[in-house]
């Protein structure tokens, strides 16, 4: 059996899917399989993985008719036979080390998650960004990434933890629950994980599902609380008052379809689960100036300037 599954989700990807591949088959480790799900995409994506299977046996086809993301990572957990697994999204790509690097990481640590920081690149594969993936950041939730992290496969069986099916924001729904249970998180200090930046997804991502956060929340909380991990409450206030109280609002808000009565209603309802959200000692500590603005303006129930000022910036960052 390989030590490895890596899952790589397809939908839409005829551009980017041999890129991909190419990143995958030419790691430095070579005792992995390549589980490959189509969650029914349209375009020629499975012609280019048939022909690449024809050269590459460890690659593992499956199709599913279109249910989402989280959906096709479920099916490659399900499917996976390593020890451990990793998701690669089909428009992404990784440095030749990454999977020697987080699998050695693992076994000298004795480790259940690996995790390394990724590269923002462009199609010229041109860096646009880093985020070098702190140990702070890890546990503020902020950035649940699923794609630069090695995991032992267990955590997900035993736990019964998977991907939520068509619903927003699916890592967070489902990262934190895995790094909560893990015994033990280690931090590669490389960047060896390749994000494609579309630019098109930044816009797409002010939309009316935004309130899904609620809901998203909402099964973090019932892990928490089924599992008894009291002990990260203060990360739960945290990701409330980020993600939920400011983040969710401000893009409420861009969205454009949001009433200020809904915003403050969605604002209260994440307030009334942490009363106390404002105080957050990992908010004092991690929140910028800006964000420290933001939350005084909720706070204090300023909607109207707070509504203003994320449009006036809004319209200046676009012309």
């Amino acid at each position: 059996m390989p030590k490895i599954t890596v899952v790589v989700p397809v939908y839409n990807v005829e551009n980017y899917i041999e890129r991909c591949l190419d990143s995958i088959v030419r790691q430095t480790m070579q005792d992995f399989e390549i589980v490959i799900v189509n969650d029914g995409s349209p375009d020629r994506s499975e012609e280019i993985i048939f022909d690449y299977q024809k050269k590459e046996k460890r690659i593992r086809y499956f199709y599913q008719e279109n249910m989402g993301l989280g959906a096709a990572r479920n099916k490659g957990i399900l499917e996976a036979h390593g020890e451990f697994i990793c998701f690669i999204d089909s428009d992404d790509y990784i440095e030749p080390d990454y999977l020697k690097t987080l699998y050695e990481a693992l076994m000298q640590n004795d480790g259940d998650i690996a995790y390394c920081g990724m590269q923002q690149v462009n199609d010229q594969k041109e860096i646009l960004g880093v985020n070098p993936q702190t140990e702070e950041e890890l546990w503020s939730f902020e950035q649940p990434s699923a794609c630069n992290k090695l995991y032992r496969v267990s955590l997900f069986r035993d736990y019964e933890i998977s991907f939520p099916v068509q619903l927003y924001y699916e890592d967070l729904a489902t990262i934190p629950k895995l790094l909560m249970v893990s015994k033990k998180n280690v931090r590669v200090d490389s960047y060896l994980y390749n994000y494609y930046f579309n630019e098109g997804s930044i816009t797409k991502s002010y939309t009316p599902r935004v309130v899904e956060m609620k809901k998203v929340l909402e099964i973090l909380e019932d892990f928490v609380k089924s599992q008894h991990l009291q002990q990260y409450e203060e990360n739960m206030e945290y990701v409330h008052l980020y993600a939920g109280v400011i983040n969710t609002s401000f893009r409420m808000i861009l969205a454009r379809c949001f009433s200020k009565k809904e915003i403050v209603s969605m604002i209260e309802h994440f307030e009334s689960v942490y009363p106390h959200c404002y105080q957050n000692k990992i908010a004092k500590k991690r929140f910028p100036l800006k964000y420290k603005v933001i939350a005084f303006f909720i706070h204090h129930r300023m909607i109207t300037i707070y509504r203003w000022m994320v449009l006036l910036r809004s319209q200046v960052q676009h012309g």
